[in-house]
């Protein structure tokens, strides 16, 4: 993993730009193929990202929680339609593996870019959209191993809920805070983890 700075001292450019030094136009075609990558791993039937992707007997990729759900009322397989002689779910650990490698590079380039970009007052809601999109890939998709990283994009969505300035001043205390326990109980798990 690469070392980042301290979520401490990346706070100090509060500063924004006032005028653009990236092309908004290619900062949103870049997100994009980083989206791309990750969308040839969404199950057909959910339509999400697989967490325990399972191969069956027509030889296609699903969702496990997915498929067994489908199979639960129909004996044919979701993309061919073929009537399957056996239900049986072999676990697809390779494409699992590509998943999780996947999001890592996904995340890792969020995090990275975000810093990068988020001194350019014209990408701070691209950032922002992008950073709650992270989040929720993480959290959706149980992707536990990412704390270290979780934190940081928490860390960068407290600056941008600053930087988008808020105008309710209590709402924007009110959603910082929130991030903040959610920082904390995160720590505390860690800790309850190791301790374990």
């Amino acid at each position: 993993m690469s070392q980042h700075s301290s979520p401490l001292t990346s706070l100090s450019p509060l500063t924004t730009q006032s005028s653009s030094s990236f092309n908004k136009d290619e900062v949103e075609k870049q997100i994009k193929e980083w989206k791309e990558k990750l969308n040839k791993y969404i199950c057909p039937i959910s339509q999400q990202l697989m967490i325990d992707p399972v191969i069956i007997e027509s030889g296609h990729t699903f969702d496990r929680s997915s498929i067994e759900e489908w199979l639960k009322s129909k004996n044919s397989c979701p993309v061919t339609r073929m009537e399957l002689k056996v239900k049986s779910l072999t676990p697809n650990y390779s494409t699992k593996s590509t998943i999780n490698e996947k999001v890592e590079k996904f995340i890792k380039k969020v995090i990275k870019h975000v810093k990068l970009w988020s001194n350019d007052v014209n990408l701070i809601e691209i950032c922002s959209k992008l950073i709650n999109e992270s989040l929720d890939l993480i959290k959706n998709n149980n992707f536990n191993n990412y704390q270290k990283d979780l934190i940081e994009l928490k860390f960068e969505k407290l600056k941008f809920n600053i930087l988008l300035n808020e105008k309710d001043e209590e709402k924007l205390f009110n959603n910082n805070m929130k991030i903040i326990n959610e920082l904390t109980d995160s720590n505390e798990n860690n800790t309850t983890k190791i301790r374990k």
